[in-house]
């Protein structure tokens, strides 16, 4: 009897485990479930940080960019310490694929570039284009806030995603955009959002409206 007993609670034990595990709280809510030092209460309320937080995962010298190793299980995950691949990998099935890390994103803006006379209005609305960079030259000095050309920019809501750049680093004139949209994600009035003289304008399409990303 003794024996069933212990069988059972055995069992019992195994089940419990394969279903749900908790780590650092005794009510987890997924099959793994982790929560940092000082989270509280039932419901896992998150706390503050503390040095030990974290999930380690295992950590390689290989260049996962070149290795020839496979993973064994869809989503498996390391992280390469490797001066060429140093960032977190995540197994796709076929590959090793970058999740983060310190490697940098390569975004490419493409080769075919728009040349924009600023004394051509007709140059200044880009409205149906479909090249991503343009440069602007032969513009004259601001004269006041009101007077500066404005640049019509694609339409946000069918380009949501697409990036722009207004090359003006070797102009002197300034110039307002159409649908730029201020931190709160509101539009801007034509007059708001502006490209200063000698500058380098990096937009982006939110869909609703251009966002600035870098102004140089």
């Amino acid at each position: 009897m003794k024996k069933y007993i212990l069988t059972l609670v055995f069992a019992t034990m195994c089940l419990v485990v394969s279903a749900q595990v908790g780590v650092g709280t005794a009510n987890p809510e997924t099959s793994l479930h982790v929560v940092g030092a000082n989270a509280t209460g039932t419901t896992n309320t998150p706390g503050t940080l503390t040095s030990t937080d974290g999930i380690t995962v295992p950590i390689v010298t290989t260049d996962m960019t070149s290795t020839s190793t496979p993973g064994t299980k869809i989503s498996q995950m390391v992280y390469s310490n490797n001066l060429a691949s140093t960032g977190y990998y995540f197994w796709s099935g076929s590959a090793w694929n970058l999740m983060g890390g310190t490697t940098e994103i390569e975004i490419n803006y493409g080769t075919d570039t728009v040349a924009i006379d600023a004394q051509v209005s007709a140059q200044l609305d880009i409205s149906t284009s479909l090249s991503n960079y343009f440069i602007i030259t032969n513009g004259v000095p601001s004269s006041g806030y009101e007077s500066d050309p404005i640049l019509t920019l694609p339409d946000p809501a069918t380009n949501a995603g697409r990036i722009i750049i207004i090359d003006a680093t070797n102009d002197v004139g300034t110039y307002a955009f159409t649908d730029l949209v201020g931190r709160g994600g509101s539009l801007l009035s034509n007059r708001e959002g502006r490209c200063t003289p000698e500058s380098l304008v990096k937009l982006m399409s939110t869909g609703t409206g251009w966002s600035l990303v870098t102004n140089n």
